[in-house]
């Protein structure tokens, strides 16, 4: 129910938004790390207790909620120590905003009657600000830089790359979010219409990190082209077989299931990375 595996794009975000930042103090960073750990774990609480009473039902991945009652007041109760240690942590670093946007987001994001990630554009943009854009701000908040100065290329890639991420486990929920009366972006303009958008947003990925290799900075991100390039052919693949949704939704279920273990080692890399440039 914590989905503890799968606290992927914030933690990307925030890592790569400090290294851009320059702010490489690794105390810090496993500190606040954590406390959007905690954040990030109350807002998939509220997600798997409500999922499992619609989506989840029709979904390629075995949830175990869909099987199992659970009492409301335990969901209450772990979304409040998840969340009042996240808040305690980000609040001790005055970073006040950025732990309340996150809060608030990532819990309206699944919770009735507002549920954003059962409306068109609403979804998408929830999750931009929650899981990229806010993580990403904190280094430079720290640093005392001005939230505008952090748009630049390689804030764009990174968004580019991680909306990668993001469309390809929508891709995979698109029939369950459909049978389950989802009105989100990935139902509304459907499959063949989102396979176009993440293949200009991989591109655009490509370009910016490309563009920095020519530039010979931001080194750390040189990696990711890798994997964007697989990226680009698993959707090539799913444009492939557009008419045939079963192989789809086995294809990118297990996309996704790739991607949380890349995931895993990404943070090791980016922690490495850091500690070599702080010494």
């Amino acid at each position: 129910m914590l989905r503890v595996n799968e606290q992927g794009a914030a933690l990307a975000s925030f890592f790569f938004g400090a290294l851009d930042s320059h702010f490489l103090d690794l105390r810090t960073l496993f500190i606040i790390g954590f406390g959007l750990f905690c954040l990030s774990v109350a807002s998939f609480v509220v997600n798997e207790y409500i999922d499992a009473r619609d989506t989840d039902m029709y979904s390629a991945r075995i949830k175990s909620l869909t099987k199992t009652k659970v009492v409301p007041g335990a969901v209450l109760t772990l979304w409040l120590i998840f969340s009042g240690v996240g808040l305690l942590i980000l609040f001790e670093y005055r970073l006040f905003w950025q732990a309340i946007i996150t809060l608030i987001l990532g819990t309206i994001y699944s919770l009735p009657p507002f549920r954003l990630k059962a409306r068109f554009a609403y979804d998408m943009v929830c999750i931009y600000v929650y899981l990229i854009l806010v993580p990403y701000s904190i280094g430079f908040s720290l640093t005392g830089t001005s939230f505008f100065q952090m748009f630049t290329i390689p804030f764009i890639a990174l968004s580019c790359f991680l909306g990668v991420a993001e469309g390809i486990h929508l891709l995979g929920d698109l029939d369950a979010d459909r049978k389950g009366g989802l009105h989100n972006t990935s139902v509304t303009i459907g499959y063949s219409n989102l396979l176009k958008l993440l293949v200009l947003l991989a591109f655009a990925s490509t370009a910016g990190f490309l563009y920095l290799f020519y530039q010979h900075t931001h080194w750390w991100y040189y990696p990711l082209l890798f994997f964007i390039a697989i990226a680009i052919l698993a959707l090539g693949y799913a444009r492939g077989n557009i008419y045939n949704p079963g192989k789809l939704i086995a294809r990118f279920s297990w996309a996704t299931k790739i991607a949380v273990s890349f995931g895993n080692y990404l943070y090791i890399y980016q922690i490495i990375v850091i500690y070599f440039l702080s010494r």
